[in-house]
């Protein structure tokens, strides 16, 4: 099976699944508005960091299966017969799911649309959005096509073996779409779902997500709890989880990333649009981000109560990315970012450091953080440092020797409690904290 195979949205979603069709021999474009990004893939840049990745590409780029563009031409949507969109769809004030750059897309398909064109959309949306939204506007091409939607679900740091291991959720609005929907994914993958409407493949997109943002907010209950009481979560969490097959709660800490921290609300939404309350979801994730309130606090009111008069503190923050694992380089809705900005609010005459193994200097002096170009750096002379997320690099530091360079009564605040406490805290030269448990 040979298609011409046009893909919307050139981000972490996208262009992984580019490069997978693309090498299963089908005729691929990659279309995004950002002329500055299709610039850096045709001369074989990722702009985005995911380990790999950026082999892979080499590997395939130069068989001719490619093209990028920041606009299809017309004799490029002649010869399209599958498009697939992976445009974001973020949130407008935490309230409103903001589809602009999905109806521009479908505006543009539906002025160039060949009878029998499929069209597959990836992107996380409320339920009702692909029939009640998109299908309307299609229909504006009087051509007889196919719609389908197939959410991503892939772990961001690991897309390409995601997308291959990973059983693909899909539907269609005609029998033959759905067939052929099930073809283009068979290319690269064993397993796909079929289900039987478009509303059903969304809702399972959003019940992916949700589950995980209640065993999260659930945990950071727990944690919270036991910070207030002054007991140890970890100790607890791990009892009540071992050898007991019934109970598997998560570990306790932020819930940050572009998915956890949006698809919530978005399904909150369509639950008020049905008339359903949407009190329990919000209050989950309202608990996942108090999680973020109670470090910034601690550590504040640690600094603040130091039993010197400095007001020019430093505080290291250890990753900007929103998880250390799989690596990623993304800091959309994380979490370091949300610490920063409360400490800050609080502690304006203090100095900001950050280290991150993969987010680049930039990224990091663009979000007002001094850059650290390696651990020493951070946490010399430090007053606090945090580690931000769950790096396998950062699991491995040897916290005894770098404590040392902190300065007296100094803090180590570890959000993922990456290490066992209990074992190494009699060798460190500062006071350890992580969210939910005391040391």
């Amino acid at each position: 099976m040979k298609k011409n195979i046009s893909i919307y949205g050139m981000g972490f979603v996208g262009f992984p699944l580019l490069l997978l069709l693309a090498k299963s021999n089908q005729e691929t474009i990659g279309v995004d508005t950002s002329e500055t990004l299709i610039q850096k893939l045709k001369k074989g840049i990722i702009p985005f960091y995911e380990k790999n990745l950026q082999k892979f590409y080499k590997k395939i780029k130069d068989n001719k299966k490619i093209t990028f563009t920041s606009k299809l031409s017309s004799e490029q949507h002649k010869k399209t017969n599958v498009y697939i969109i992976c445009v974001g769809t973020p949130l407008i004030n935490i309230k409103k799911t903001d589809n602009r750059a999905l109806l521009r897309v479908a505006k543009e398909i539906s002025k160039n649309l060949n009878n029998d064109d499929l069209i597959i959309l990836r992107s996380t949306v409320n339920i009702g959005t692909t029939r009640d939204l998109l299908l309307p506007i299609l229909n504006k091409s009087k051509k007889q096509f196919h719609i389908s939607f197939c959410p991503e679900r892939t772990l961001e740091g690991d897309s390409i073996n995601e997308l291959i291991k990973n059983p693909q959720i899909i539907s269609s609005n005609t029998k033959f779409g759905l067939n052929e929907t099930n073809k283009i994914f068979k290319l690269f993958l064993k397993r796909t779902i079929p289900v039987s409407s478009l509303e059903t493949a969304e809702l399972i997109k959003l019940m992916d997500n949700l589950y995980r943002n209640f065993n999260f907010s659930f945990a950071n209950q727990i944690g919270i709890l036991c910070d207030k009481i002054g007991i140890q979560s970890k100790e607890v969490i791990e009892g009540a989880n071992k050898f007991y097959k019934r109970t598997n709660i998560a570990k306790p800490g932020p819930v940050g990333g572009p998915c956890l921290s949006k698809d919530p609300y978005i399904f909150a939404s369509s639950l008020k649009k049905f008339k359903l309350s949407n009190d329990f979801i919000i209050l989950s994730r309202k608990t996942n981000d108090k999680v973020v309130d109670e470090i910034a606090d601690y550590i504040t009111n640690f600094l603040i109560y130091k039993k010197n008069s400095r007001v020019n503190y430093k505080i290291s923050f250890l990753g900007l990315a929103f998880k250390g694992f799989p690596v990623t380089d993304d800091i959309r809705s994380s979490s370091t970012i949300e610490i920063f900005k409360k400490i800050k609010n609080k502690l304006k005459n203090s100095k900001y450091y950050c280290f991150d193994p993969v987010v680049k200097k930039k990224v990091i002096l663009e979000n007002n953080l001094e850059y650290c170009s390696d651990y020493k750096y951070a946490f010399l002379k430090s007053d606090v440092v945090i580690i931000c997320n769950n790096s396998n690099d950062f699991k491995k530091l040897n916290l005894k020797k770098y404590s040392h360079l902190m300065n007296k009564d100094s803090l180590i605040y570890d959000v993922w409690n990456l290490f066992d406490y209990i074992k190494i805290k009699d060798n460190l030269n500062c006071k350890i904290k992580s969210f939910g448990n005391f040391y």
